[in-house]
């Protein structure tokens, strides 16, 4: 299953471990920012995919949720 690709806007294909992956980070609560909804990740996926060149869209997704963190004043964990 993890060679199933999605095609992911006009980006072309992205393998599904990669989207998985990548959604945990947006909605985990454990992690600073706002858990993201369905249609917030929905419209970020391209954008995302464009970050990641070609690797992993986990990454990405956690700058973004720490950014948001920062932008809303949140308080950040030390470590």
């Amino acid at each position: 299953m993890t060679d199933v690709p999605v095609i992911v806007g006009g980006l072309g294909r992205v393998r599904l471990e990669l989207v998985v992956e990548a959604v945990a980070v947006l909605v985990d609560p454990a992690l600073p920012g706002t858990p993201w909804t369905a249609q917030a990740i929905a419209e970020a996926l391209p954008d995302l995919v464009e970050m990641a060149a070609g690797g992993s869209l986990a990454v990405p997704a956690t700058t973004l949720r720490w950014l948001g963190a920062i932008w809303a004043g949140e308080e950040l964990p030390e470590e």
